[in-house]
């Protein structure tokens, strides 16, 4: 297990909010010198703590809509692990999780449409057909994802997904860019000058512009939660109903607590997903006993499942 010091901590707070800040802003933000954070971001990598800088992307922007599928199986491991190889591998995957709960493989993925998403549902169950046994679709409304305050519990504002689709015009260069900047986001303007065959200021004014335009929402890094001996729980939240203030209460409510670092809202049986770190058990089920209490006229049901492998994939570009 990861050992995490004061100035880590700090450290890694500012890169998940916004990993491209150059070493010296970082440096004086967290009382360091700029030889320091490169050290310590190089011995996290080491350590395999800091699995890699991504950009979050959102889709809805340019035209895709977001799905979730869930999926129960049988079968032998080595088969349910070329199912979640095989996710992976899918330039429209957003998201995979390996879960020993209600549901063993869960992925949000993107389409243009229904039919598209039927489609890539299809293919993954011909695919796959002899070990799926259950699944169940939904429909991302919207998502909000919280700074990794398990890290250092400061409040800052949310990160919003998904929501309407939009048709934001984005050209060849845009979406060249864009497919480097995904997986390489603390790289240097001149290193994604190399990787993407542009010059430095088209990489510069195609950034911006994405940003302006809301496709690009945010720099940030990939953390082993795993190495923190942190357990991660994907939460369903089943109400007797929910008004738009109602729920802007419960989503005030989780943004003020250290161990939710996700909110999502679906069209589906749930209405509500939370993502939930903590560090022990008895931690998880002291807070689903407190929303519980807190929400006790809304709430009908939760239903829990531990999600021992997450892989986010920042929404690889689908062009």
């Amino acid at each position: 297990m990861v050992k995490l010091d004061k100035i880590d901590r700090k450290l890694l707070y500012q890169l998940d909010l916004n990993c491209r800040l150059p070493d010296v802003s970082i440096a004086k933000k967290i009382g360091r010198s700029r030889e320091s954070v490169r050290y310590r971001i190089d011995q996290l990598q080491k350590k395999g703590l800091i699995r890699k800088f991504h950009t979050i992307v959102n889709l809805n922007k340019i035209g895709f809509q977001g799905y979730e599928l869930f999926l129960n199986l049988t079968g032998t491991l080595k088969e349910r692990d070329a199912l979640r190889d095989f996710l992976l591998t899918r330039p429209n995957v957003y998201w995979v999780g390996v879960s020993e709960g209600s549901w063993d493989v869960g992925v949000t993925l993107f389409a243009r449409n229904h039919n598209e998403f039927f489609k890539i549902k299809e293919d993954l169950f011909q695919k796959f057909r002899k070990i799926i046994i259950k699944k169940t679709a939904v429909i991302v409304v919207n998502e909000y994802l919280f700074s990794k305050k398990y890290i250092l519990p400061k409040k800052h504002d949310p990160t919003k997904l998904f929501g309407k689709v939009e048709h934001q015009q984005l050209d060849a260069k845009d979406l060249k860019v864009l497919s480097v900047l995904v997986h390489n986001a603390r790289a240097s303007l001149i290193k994604l000058s190399q990787l993407s065959g542009f010059s430095v200021d088209i990489i510069r004014g195609r950034m911006k512009k994405m940003e302006k335009l809301g496709v690009i929402v945010k720099y940030t890094v990939d953390i082993d939660y795993n190495k923190l001996g942190l357990h991660l729980f994907k939460v369903f939240l089943y109400f007797k109903e929910i008004n738009k203030s109602q729920e802007k209460r419960l989503l005030t409510y989780c943004a003020m607590k250290p161990e939710i670092v996700h909110y999502g809202r679906y069209i589906s049986e749930w209405e509500i997903e939370l993502d939930v770190m903590v560090s022990t058990f008895q931690h998880f089920n002291s807070l689903i006993r407190e929303i519980k209490d807190e929400f006790s006229t809304l709430l009908i049901d939760t239903e829990a499942s531990s999600v021992s492998e997450e892989y986010v994939m920042s929404g690889n570009i689908v062009v």
